[in-house]
């Protein structure tokens, strides 16, 4: 399965920034906010509370859909076209309780996108729990719009 690059599409995300590019991935449409290396930046924090970071990988959403935050399903896009596990990565907030989860898709090991992840943030990342779910299962969830609270498959 390779993955297929497109330019962005017409319209900004939620927030008014456009999209850097587009991938399809096994039938779904991936809006990428950040490409590979390029700098993302808290925009809206108050000063002190504002952050960046290099993205090792892709990072964008699923189109389409609502993850378990009620936003767009968050994903990471790694380089193995060939890898057959997505890893559904539960975090905290810093209170401990449930935040986001961060769908890790390409990756060949769950070591492998724990790393990729962590590199995308700073030390205040905090994991619940990592599931590891087949591309067919995330797929046909994605594909029906909503991977919300049944994050732990």
């Amino acid at each position: 399965m390779s993955i297929a690059m497109l330019p962005p599409p017409p319209f900004p995300n939620d927030i008014g920034k456009p999209y850097a590019a587009t991938i399809a991935w096994h039938g779904l449409t991936i809006l990428v906010e950040n490409e590979r290396y390029s700098t993302r930046r808290q925009l809206g924090a108050p000063p002190g509370e504002r952050w960046e970071s290099e993205m090792p990988d892709h990072y964008g959403e699923v189109h389409g859909t609502i993850g378990a935050d009620g936003d767009p399903i968050d994903v990471f896009v790694g380089r193995d076209e060939s890898a057959d596990t997505v890893y559904v990565v539960a975090i905290a907030k810093p209170d401990g309780t449930f935040d986001e989860v961060k769908c890790m898709l390409g990756y060949p090991s769950k070591d492998a996108a724990l790393d990729a992840l962590s590199k995308a943030y700073d030390d205040s990342l905090r994991i619940l729990r990592v599931s590891a779910w087949t591309v067919a299962d995330f797929v046909r969830r994605a594909s029906k719009g909503v991977v919300r609270g049944d994050w732990r498959h």
